[in-house]
């Protein structure tokens, strides 16, 4: 099985996967990776603590960058992020609401 490493990139900067993981393909790789960030997410609402996770980097065993998963990625579908979901996020920030 091929050894994929996911570097998460937050507010902070970049955090290294020191050890990876076996994964079939790097598809099972994206799927690890959504299923991850939206824990993060899950985390964060429950907490009320700011997400500071941007996306996940994924690079093979040789530290070739092979795609990312972003946080707007791997929340689509599951929350909504479209112009309208925008703009009211702005909306209420603006407002103090945030």
């Amino acid at each position: 099985m091929p050894h994929f490493y996911l570097h998460v990139r937050s507010t902070d900067g970049l955090a290294t996967d020191p050890e990876g993981a076996d994964f079939r393909d790097l598809e099972a790789v994206r799927k690890e990776a959504r299923k991850g960030m939206r824990s993060l997410v899950a985390d964060a609402l429950f907490s009320g603590k700011e997400l500071l996770v941007r996306s996940v980097e994924i690079t093979d065993d040789q530290g070739n960058a092979l795609g990312q998963v972003t946080l707007a990625a791997a929340i689509s579908g599951v929350i909504p992020v479209d112009d309208a979901f925008v703009h009211e996020v702005r909306e209420a920030q603006a407002q103090g609401a945030y």
